[in-house]
């Protein structure tokens, strides 16, 4: 008995994020469509469209003449049902993000040089309440997701730091609030705005902690991955900086600086980039043998020079992330969302 109500909950689930993921594509629909899209009962569609109905997530747009002069109830996608909230730590700063339920940007910003450490506990806490507080919408915000670094997550001091933020976030917003590694976040960004189910995604970031790897199997992203710091040499953005600095004497402000002017403008310093790519395709060599997956991601910085360096990277499977550094800050925000898309 308990086994049969396990796999009824399973398939109600399963339907549930079927169904969303249906109607945020086609946006407008009628019951008939989804029965036919997703070869489901019109009782079970009536089930969820009721319960969606309920949430705001879809409503009624008007009629269309059926059979026997029957009317149909056309529905419309609501994206901004509800807004979610993401927050990004970093060793630069902190980014602060509301999405709506299609992973739009809504509202932003970076809080610059402010890290999370027991001194600025309280500062970080007052700025995010007021980033929500300023949120016109705020009782439609379903949660807050936070993404950390994995390496940082596994010091004690730290972990009790973010337990002690999450409780705190949770008791004066009232809203559930989710944690999660850089690296499954950004995961999790790029599992949502596509259709891959099976991939890697390794996040180039601007620190060594930073450089994250997680995989998405049969479309669930895994809670287990590798520290790309065991399988490779540093090919975080700041390792490319202090390189060209202390070859050259030069100071770099930041990688797009570098990357723009001296290597793509000047090609200038090549055996640096070169070594670096060396190092990047090491990394992608030992994802490929470890993990079964179609593809590999790259998100981070580097991301926006896709074009300019694919060829430097001749990997058949290979893709850059569409969001760039961003993809842990969104996927971080759709944590509270995760019963519709994960």
């Amino acid at each position: 008995m308990e086994t049969n109500t396990i796999y009824q909950k399973r398939e109600k689930l399963k339907n549930k994020y079927n169904l969303f993921k249906f109607i945020s594509k086609v946006q407008t629909f009628t019951k008939l469509d989804i029965s036919t899209g997703l070869n489901l009962s019109i009782p079970t569609v009536s089930k969820i469209v009721d319960d969606f109905l309920d949430e705001n997530l879809i409503l009624e747009i008007g009629y269309t003449e059926g059979g026997l002069g029957r009317k149909s109830t056309i529905y419309s996608y609501n994206s901004n049902a509800f807004y979610s909230v993401g927050v990004l730590f970093e060793n630069t700063g902190i980014k602060l993000l509301i999405v709506n339920l299609n992973g739009n940007e809504v509202k932003k910003t970076i809080l610059k040089n402010l890290i999370l450490t027991e001194d600025n506990f309280e500062v970080i806490l007052r700025e995010i309440n007021s980033f929500i507080e300023m949120f016109d919408f705020k009782e439609l915000i379903k949660g807050i997701g936070l993404s950390f670094s994995a390496i940082k997550l596994n010091d004690e001091n730290y972990k009790n730091l973010v337990e002690q933020l999450k409780v705190q976030l949770e008791t004066y917003n009232k809203i559930d609030v989710f944690t999660d590694r850089i690296g499954k976040t950004g995961a999790i960004c790029e599992y949502t705005k596509s259709n891959e189910k099976n991939f890697a995604f390794l996040n180039i970031g601007n620190h060594s902690d930073e450089v994250e790897i997680a995989l998405v199997i049969e479309g669930r992203p895994l809670g287990n991955g590798k520290y790309a710091q065991n399988l490779s040499p540093d090919i975080s953005t700041l390792s490319l900086i202090k390189e060209y600095e202390n070859k050259t004497g030069k100071k770099i402000e930041d990688f797009h600086e570098l990357f723009n002017e001296t290597f793509l403008k000047n090609n200038s310093h090549t055996e640096i980039f070169n070594t670096y790519f060396d190092n990047i395709s090491t990394l992608l060599k030992h994802i490929q043998i470890f993990s079964d997956v179609e593809k590999i991601i790259i998100g981070g910085s580097l991301a926006k020079y896709s074009k300019e360096i694919e060829n430097l990277l001749p990997f058949k499977n290979l893709e850059f992330s569409e969001t760039f550094e961003d993809s842990p800050l969104i996927g971080a925000a759709f944590l509270p969302l995760k019963e519709y898309f994960l």
